[in-house]
């Protein structure tokens, strides 16, 4: 038989591998306004 899942310690759990030296968004330093306007 199987323990039960704590869902407070599952949900918890940190699935996602953050990489800060190489980030796959990079923001512009100089965005475009009216691209801005439309999001």
């Amino acid at each position: 038989m199987t323990s039960p899942v704590n869902v407070d310690v599952k949900l918890g759990v940190n699935k996602f591998n953050v990489d800060e030296d190489s980030p796959h968004i990079i923001l512009k330093t100089d965005p475009d306004k009216q691209a801005l306007e439309v999001l």
